[in-house]
């Protein structure tokens, strides 16, 4: 096995069509908002409550997320759900930040990216402009690094310097 953590910048096309989850926040949100009103058709599941809110079209519909949780004796409204979503391969990706930090125990660890080309037909219909123009990105998404880590892709542009 070979580790690969990539530089901010770096361009990649998946070889293979990529599922992970896609969390209720509000960096997801281009994404969640270019499903529109057809954000309720896609596949949710439930995961380990967070701290987080998209704007856009899941705002008015937040209470299907959310659960109720309890720590140091209070009691808080936190995401409880995330959509099971899919990029198509030969989608092109490109490495907006990488986040990585000890003492967390991974459950911070991301990676944020910015969709630049595609043929998923949501996201196509989104990255128009007002004019017809198609925009430089057709959406930026985090995800957590378990499921970065899931990616069959090709390396387009690496953004790194090499050793001499």
């Amino acid at each position: 096995m070979r580790f690969f953590i990539p530089a901010v910048g770096t361009t990649f096309k998946l070889l293979e069509p990529w599922t992970f989850l896609l969390y209720v926040e509000r960096r997801n949100s281009s994404l969640f908002d270019a499903f529109g009103t057809n954000v309720e058709h896609l596949v949710w599941e439930n995961v380990e409550p967070y701290y987080g809110w998209a704007g856009g079209n899941v705002a008015s519909q937040r209470s299907k997320f959310e659960v109720q949780v309890t720590k140091h004796g209070r009691t808080f409204s936190e995401v409880g759900r995330a959509a099971r979503f899919m990029l198509p391969a030969n989608t092109v990706l490109r490495v907006k930040r990488v986040y990585i930090r000890s003492g967390q125990g991974g459950e911070f660890d991301s990676v944020t990216l910015s969709v630049r080309e595609t043929t998923h037909p949501f996201l196509l219909y989104a990255g128009k402009t007002k004019s017809g123009n198609r925009k430089k990105s057709l959406g930026d998404f985090w995800v957590k690094l378990v499921d970065f880590n899931t990616i069959d892709g090709e390396i387009i542009d690496d953004n790194v310097r090499q050793h001499k």
